[in-house]
């Protein structure tokens, strides 16, 4: 096996009351919980995240469907056998579960729920370098609660 692909699960991204469980801890309270806060939150992530790898010299590449990312992880490998850490995210496209907000006419949360179908939406495939495990792929979600 040339790499190590880690699975995560958390409760609180599942149900629609641990969402706002998780928002509230995040943000305090759950006053600016709407599509548009979400889809910002999603933004705000990739660019943080793509500034962070330029600038600590980490590799940044954006993949196309049907790319192999594990065969471009194997190309970017470091040469340097004593390396230890993240040496590329790759960025790709995946469906996953978003979560809608519905508001009454007071403001109040009436619905919180996931949108019918999964819209394809950015993920991130860290490649990580281990001393014990070797590659490690840990793939994050590009929107809250960022599942992994």
């Amino acid at each position: 096996m040339d790499r190590l692909v880690v699975n995560c699960y958390y409760p609180l991204g599942q149900a629609g009351g641990g969402f706002r469980t998780f928002w509230r801890q995040w943000q305090g309270d759950d006053s600016g919980l709407n599509d548009q806060a979400l889809r910002q939150a999603a933004g705000d992530l990739a660019r943080r995240l793509k500034a962070h790898c330029q600038q600590q010299g980490i590799l940044w590449i954006e993949c196309g469907p049907g790319d192999l990312k594990y065969e471009i992880a194997r190309e970017h490998r470091p040469k340097d056998p004593a390396f230890r850490g993240v040496f590329a995210v790759l960025v790709g496209r995946a469906p996953a579960p978003l979560w809608e907000v519905r508001r009454n006419g007071q403001g109040q949360i009436t619905e919180l729920r996931r949108t019918a179908q999964w819209p394809y939406v950015q993920h991130y495939y860290f490649q990580i370098l281990d001393p014990e495990w070797g590659h490690v792929v840990a793939r994050l979600c590009g929107y809250a609660p960022w599942g992994a």
